[in-house]
């Protein structure tokens, strides 16, 4: 539900409810309780202030002033029916990585039920960058092969046998993001500090190769230092947990950018999104 659906329920438009915030910036105790009352959130918030505003900005604004903000983004977030009109080919995992167990296995649920690496959490950012609407078209289960009957199956699912114990899973924008950030988070946590900064040195090198002359040589060997990192045991220090709230958060806006873009990419996995949510976007 967008802020101005919430605030038209009070009969409060948008320009109104900006202004009053801004009148109110020096009191910020007050911004919080209002927020509350009319169950806006830090995203809500965001959206009423503008101006390349984001969740994180508006959770920034309120810690400075040593108001802990958490409790307005308490309400899971109420996705909307994604529109079913136009069909998409995007797969959950590609038949080429199915055949790789290093990239099969990365496809997990998000085991992070609370906290700043939960689903909730990194969707309540990407959201409050790209909207509602464009994160619904990426994630939504209308994109996605085998999601017609409601259910991914194991063969939707490039052969896996089991996931989250189960050999299917309900095809619901919810478990597809729980898929997505599972994945990027399982990745994550294969990488030292070292590898992972390889990574991001060789796509910044490589950028114009791999994406805008499309060097199948190039990127045949980025993909193949991921497969290394990942079938070798991390050595050094880990991502720290901003690092991996960051980097999750910024994998989630480069798919919605690449396939929720209407870009000529409609064919991506889930787990080609994942791993070249590495590229320096």
């Amino acid at each position: 539900m967008s802020a101005s659906t919430i605030l038209s329920k009070y009969n409060v438009t948008i320009p109104y409810a900006r202004e009053w915030i801004m009148q109110n910036v020096s009191t910020p105790r007050n911004i919080f309780d209002v927020a509350k009352d009319f169950g806006l959130s830090n995203t809500d918030l965001a959206e009423i202030v503008g101006g390349g505003f984001s969740a994180h900005n508006v959770r920034d604004f309120f810690s400075i002033n040593g108001i802990e903000s958490s409790p307005l983004d308490s309400a899971p977030i109420s996705f909307p029916q994604p529109s079913r009109s136009v069909p998409r080919n995007t797969s959950i995992i590609d038949r080429d990585a199915a055949q790789q167990p290093q990239i099969r296995d990365l496809l997990k649920f998000n085991t992070n039920e609370t906290g700043a690496l939960s689903s909730e959490a990194l969707a309540r950012e990407v959201i409050s960058r790209v909207g509602m609407d464009r994160y619904v078209d990426t994630f939504g289960p209308q994109r996605y092969l085998g999601a017609q009957d409601g259910i991914f199956s194991s063969a939707d699912l490039g052969g896996i046998s089991s996931l989250n114990g189960s050999t299917t899973t309900q095809a619901t924008i919810e478990n597809i993001q729980e898929l997505f950030f599972g994945t990027v988070l399982e990745g994550f946590s294969k990488f030292d500090k070292a590898e992972f900064t390889a990574l991001k040195q060789f796509t910044r090198d490589n950028y114009r190769a791999m994406i805008v002359e499309s060097n199948d040589q190039v990127t045949n060997m980025f993909e193949e230092m991921v497969s290394n990192a990942l079938m070798t045991p991390a050595t050094e220090e880990h991502l720290s947990l901003a690092d991996k709230q960051a980097y999750a958060t910024a994998a989630g806006f480069y798919y919605v950018e690449i396939v929720g873009g209407s870009r000529p990419t409609d064919n991506m996995s889930l787990v080609d999104g994942v791993l070249f949510s590495l590229l320096p976007w």
